[in-house]
């Protein structure tokens, strides 16, 4: 009820439970357990019912499991409430433990909901997986395989093709300018400023720049095809393989693919394995957009002044 999550706090289980649990562990013996539901005493005293299981080594685990009986349906109100179970062991010591809930069906107020609370109200997995996967597709498929095909198709060749843009982009710029013009020194009223078409305008001037930069860059074998292998590499190969569990022997040598582990002829989904491959996707996407700029021809859309990205350092 805190935080709706279906594998953690099951709602339809907590409305037609009739006990409360508790797991309590305690250095001495358990001597008194006491529970509260909204600051009034439980009607139900609290009952062990763990078990103890011993192996042939002779370690026993324990599962200190202790329950009460209660009726959830004079909770199911529609307001937060309050359990609170204070355990006194043998020795004297106690703790108390709080902890609100609802059966309402909705989320009760997080007070570390920009932190802790947005994790848990959320998959984070699939946030992380999705996000690689889109990444992916962008690098892999806008940004390296449609502009070779684009370039294939191209029938009077790159270079005529690149002169026609750069006409284009001149017209784009200075609708672009005229534009800023009108946003800068127009009307006093802000609200009758063409602010949308001058983002439009950028946006589109933008967009037909880069695709002539990549279609550009995918005309050059030896930027091409490097850039192509270690793209498709990211979804074929491993990240790394190694001895992952070294107790395991030779079973325990695996591999960490982008959408998992390979162990032991088993795949084993993993959400740390698609936060590396995100880590992996974002600097191939930002490379994939720079390099078509870093070999751009002088002087097709900048100046030769403003070549401040096709510095040697930089190009090595």
């Amino acid at each position: 009820a805190r935080y709706l999550l279906p594998r953690h706090e099951p709602l339809g289980s907590m409305r037609a439970t009739t006990f409360i649990r508790m797991l309590i562990w305690t250095d001495q013996p358990v001597a008194r357990v006491d529970i509260e539901i909204d600051g009034s005493p439980h009607s139900h005293p609290a009952v062990y019912r763990g078990k103890e299981t011993s192996n042939d080594a002779g370690d026993t685990t324990k599962t200190p499991l202790w329950v009460a009986p209660w009726d959830p349906a004079k909770y199911d109100d529609g307001a937060a409430h309050v359990l609170a179970v204070t355990v006194t062991d043998a020795g004297g010591k106690s703790t108390t433990v709080q902890t609100p809930f609802s059966l309402a069906g909705r989320a009760l107020p997080l007070h570390n909901g920009a932190t802790g609370g947005w994790i848990m109200r959320h998959d984070i997995a699939a946030i992380f997986r999705a996000a690689s996967i889109i990444t992916y597709l962008v690098a892999g498929a806008l940004l390296v395989v449609a502009p070779r095909v684009y370039y294939a198709l191209l029938p009077a060749g790159c270079a005529q093709w690149l002169l026609e843009q750069a006409a284009l982009h001149r017209q784009d710029r200075a609708h672009v300018r005229q534009l800023w013009d009108q946003v800068a020194h127009g009307s006093d009223h802000v609200w009758a400023r063409p602010v949308l078409p001058l983002a439009a305008a950028a946006c589109k001037m933008l967009a037909r720049t880069q695709r002539a930069r990549q279609v550009h860059w995918a005309s050059i074998p030896w930027l091409f095809w490097p850039a192509y292998a270690l793209t498709m590499g990211l979804a074929t190969l491993p990240l790394f393989t190694g001895w992952l569990i070294p107790s395991a022997g030779p079973l325990g040598v695996g591999s960490l693919y982008a959408y998992g582990i390979y162990l032991a002829a088993e795949w084993v989904p993993l959400a740390d394995s698609w936060m590396y491959a995100l880590g992996s996707t974002t600097p191939l996407l930002l490379l994939l957009l720079y390099l078509p700029a870093a070999v751009e021809p002088p002087g097709l859309f900048c100046s030769a002044q403003q070549g401040w990205h096709r510095s040697l350092g930089v190009r090595i």
